[in-house]
């Protein structure tokens, strides 16, 4: 059997020094970067709310034309980032941060990966939480409170800990020029044993994000978009660097297997 040694920790504060100073060296072009991932969100929802009666083609354009120019931008940070750790004072030209096309088609493949592992998730939970309810609703409690009362708590357990387990697989595509299915693979054998740590990192940004969301359903939009700009320009250059850098500190600490399996790397 193979043995994964898992020495692949990293320390938080080394993390986030270095984080910082390298933020706040090259604040401006990791700021910006961020600055258009969130206008090119907020005028897709824009657009969104005055198209919504408009034919179904023409929505699925405009839904291919802002996702694709958010995740040309989204690699395009990470590129930007990458480079900076490895020759920060090296001139870094537009060429060298744009995706190739292979890593562009390798970061759509693994998203939609990632959508049919979440949706086969989801369902095997509800069938899970079918079951439990059928026969305790023989013994009068209500089928739907019971099944829903496994299924979303589960469900959000999950949630979370994919989202974490395999919350660097873009990196190893965009550093390593790694396929799809494999830098998911390898996503779960780098964060195996790290998962506190890398939570620490993200629930910062899921925080910020959650908070707009309840402004916005608050009927608060002005104070929404204030939020957002704020999070766009402060949290989320911090946090992008911070998961690369800890991403990088990950794989210089890792022993694993170059091709791991999944299953020994779940738990």
């Amino acid at each position: 059997m193979i043995d994964y040694l898992k020495q692949s920790t990293f320390t938080i504060n080394e993390v986030i020094i270095k984080s910082l100073a390298l933020t706040k060296r090259h604040y401006i072009g990791i700021s910006v970067i961020c600055l258009l991932l969130f206008l090119i969100t907020w005028l897709s929802g824009y657009i969104a709310s005055f198209v919504s009666e408009a034919p179904i083609m023409v929505r699925i354009s405009g839904l291919i034309l802002f996702g694709s120019a958010y995740m040309v931008n989204y690699v395009i940070l990470y590129k930007y980032i990458f480079h900076l750790l490895d020759s920060e004072n090296k001139a870094i030209g537009l060429t060298d941060v744009l995706p190739t096309k292979v890593q562009f088609v390798n970061y759509l493949w693994a998203n939609l990966m990632m959508v049919l592992i979440f949706f086969g998730c989801a369902a095997a939970l509800f069938i899970f939480g079918a079951l439990i309810g059928l026969p305790l609703s023989f013994l009068g409690f209500s089928f739907y409170d019971v099944s829903i009362g496994i299924i979303l708590p589960l469900f959000a357990i999950f949630l979370i800990v994919v989202w974490i387990r395999l919350s660097f697989f873009q990196l190893f595509i965009i550093d390593k020029d790694i396929p799809s299915f494999e830098s998911i693979k390898l996503s779960l054998a780098i964060t195996r044993g790290n998962f506190f740590k890398i939570f620490l990192f993200l629930i910062l940004l899921g925080i910020s994000q959650l908070f707009a969301l309840i402004l916005n359903y608050l009927d608060l939009p002005l104070t929404a978009f204030v939020v957002n700009i704020i999070c766009s320009m402060i949290i989320v250059p911090i946090s992008a660097v911070a998961l690369t850098v800890a991403y990088r500190k990950m794989i210089e600490g890792y022993q694993g297997d170059e091709h791991p399996d999944i299953i020994h790397n779940i738990l």
